[in-house]
């Protein structure tokens, strides 16, 4: 027997594993769907029922890469709405190359959509905040929102004057911030996690949010390992150099060898580092540069 309560959330989790990484499982969801769609006793109780009739036609289909934005129109019910964020997530930060970038274009059309929608843009980033948080323990999931949370960063649209507003960016950045924090963390993750960071770069300068990703990245200059020192050496050239900052930093970031592990070389690192604070922290942080900016009106 049927459990009713139970029916819409079955169907809202076999959605998610509709926009699976895996082709095999998208059809199999797919002729799940279709199969609970057909009986009357269930489909009455499942929402937006037409709509996914419409979408659920043909499995066959759901083996294809590009059928991730055939099921983007899902996103304008509720009932469908984070189920299928989180499920586009994970396959837009997998490793297969043809899943990656249709889930991924699917994705950012998504994002695109919603560029001058605040409400919508924090609803959408809420969902990816919970998803990292919730999976920040499972492999699985936690490598494929840092794999394509640069992306999302990187296209904050109306959010990138005004950052600090949104609760769920800041959360984002605080579980970000603990994947950089961690002891065990590998190096890859760590390149993922700058990467984000370096994205929000990007944010109007005189936001808390650019603060916080551009100290967590200088921090980043100091770390143990050679390749992650580098990395975020890159990295904060990358966004910096699009922007109205002191050359000094620019040059220092560019000519100093990163990568060396001598005493000499890791004290010099140390000084350049501190230099580069100095610059874009301390001698010229965001709310004195806004007070210079009043004074002079």
């Amino acid at each position: 027997m049927v459990v009713e309560e139970y029916v819409q959330r079955v169907v809202q989790s076999i959605i998610q594993q509709s926009v699976s990484k895996i082709g095999r499982i998208r059809e199999t969801a797919c002729k799940c769907i279709k199969m609970m769609l057909s009986i009357d006793n269930i489909r009455m109780y499942i929402a937006q029922a037409d709509e996914l009739s419409r979408i659920y036609r043909d499995e066959h289909d759901f083996i294809q890469d590009s059928v991730y934005l055939l099921v983007t129109p899902l996103l304008v019910y509720n009932e469908y709405y984070h189920d299928l964020i989180c499920g586009l997530i994970l396959s837009a930060g997998g490793v297969s190359e043809g899943t990656t970038l249709h889930a991924s274009q699917a994705l950012m059309a998504y994002q695109m959509s919603i560029s001058k929608d605040i409400m919508s843009m924090e609803r959408y980033l809420n969902s990816v905040a919970e998803l990292f948080d919730t999976g920040r323990k499972v492999p699985r999931i936690r490598n494929s929102v840092l794999r394509f949370l640069p992306q999302i960063l990187s296209k904050l649209y109306i959010l990138e004057q005004s950052p600090d507003s949104s609760k769920a960016l800041s959360r984002i950045i605080q579980l970000l911030t603990k994947v950089i924090n961690s002891k065990s963390i590998s190096p890859s993750h760590l390149k993922w996690a700058i990467t984000s960071l370096c994205s929000l770069i990007s944010c109007n300068r005189n936001s808390q949010t650019w603060c916080t990703a551009t100290e967590i990245v200088v921090r980043s200059l100091l770390n143990p390992l050679p390749i992650v020192r580098r990395f975020a050496a890159e990295g904060l050239y990358e966004s910096l150099c699009l922007l109205d900052v002191d050359e000094q930093v620019l040059i220092l970031l560019t000519d100093t060898a990163w990568n060396e592990t001598t005493p000499v070389a890791i004290s010099s690192i140390h000084e350049t580092t501190q230099i580069i604070k100095n610059i874009l922290l301390v001698d010229d942080p965001p709310n004195l540069r806004q007070n210079k900016l009043l004074s002079t009106l």
